[in-house]
């Protein structure tokens, strides 16, 4: 519902509720979410620091799936800190994968954080290739449909078409997570 500085806290304390209680397996997410919430709260420093506890975890339980998901949540943290092309890298990794493991969701937030670290970078067409394999990605995912129809309509005002950016905002608000 948009209540991330009410959910920043709430996150880390699921992760170590889980931890306390020897749950490890439940541990790298929420772990994760935490970092990606105060990513968005502008604290990205801090965000990433919850998302490699979160990788590293991840790594040593061979979770391939919490893998997926800590790597693209790591480009999220790295963007805002200009850290582009390890942010890239990171949801390219990501990528990887999601597409092994034929994960439709984390293929398409790989391809959202690919878009979202080019873009940044000024990389417009990296950007806009990334967006459209997202959206083609996320079929009956509203969430991602918003974000990187949200992001494209960016894109594209920045190269000047401003026509396919509104049907994107249009996409956004008709097809993507409800207000």
């Amino acid at each position: 519902s948009g209540r991330i500085r009410e959910a920043a806290p709430l996150f880390d304390e699921v992760a170590r509720r889980h931890e306390d209680a020897g749950r490890l397996m439940r541990v790298g997410m929420p772990r994760a979410s935490h970092g990606h919430a105060l990513a968005m709260l502008a604290r990205p420093d801090e965000g990433l620091v919850s998302i490699d506890a979160a990788l590293e975890l991840e790594r040593t339980l061979s979770h391939p799936l919490g893998q997926a998901y800590c790597l693209w949540l790591r480009c999220e943290a790295l963007t805002p800190l200009g850290r582009y092309e390890e942010a890239r890298q990171s949801a390219a990794a990501s990528l990887a994968v999601a597409r092994a493991l034929g994960h439709r969701e984390w293929t398409a937030a790989a391809w959202k954080g690919i878009g979202t670290a080019s873009l940044a970078a000024g990389d417009l067409d990296a950007a806009e290739s990334a967006l459209r394999e997202c959206l083609r990605a996320a079929r009956r995912l509203p969430i991602f449909i918003s974000w990187a129809s949200s992001e494209l309509a960016m894109t594209l005002v920045r190269k000047g078409d401003t026509a396919a950016a509104e049907r994107c905002v249009q996409r956004a608000l008709g097809e993507g997570t409800p207000a």
